[in-house]
């Protein structure tokens, strides 16, 4: 758990001092090992309900970026028409104010 615990910490200290992005495979690579990390930190330490430990990271359940961007535009634009209609302001099942 260290080694990946270094790894999420090294890729984030590397990500905020340079502007570049990081390729794809390197990204899902430092999520899976904060899924893993995070995993462990709650089963070893929880104290009411543990997630099972068996629990696997599924890369293919990753947003696409282009698709989160898409997504996140859909959504703010929906969330101004109804704030122009003076309606509520919730968007789908996510509330915003």
């Amino acid at each position: 758990m260290i080694n990946k615990a270094k790894k999420v910490r090294i890729w984030a200290t590397r990500l905020s001092t340079r502007r570049n992005l990081r390729p794809k495979l390197e990204a899902v690579e430092v999520v899976s090992s904060l899924f893993h990390f995070c995993l462990w930190l709650a089963v070893t330490y929880g104290r009411d309900a543990k997630p099972d430990p068996g629990l696997t990271f599924n890369p293919h359940g990753l947003m696409d970026h282009g698709k989160a961007e898409k997504a996140s535009l859909a959504e703010r634009q929906e969330l101004e028409e109804q704030l122009k209609r003076g309606g509520s302001c919730r968007v789908g099942a996510a509330a915003c104010c």
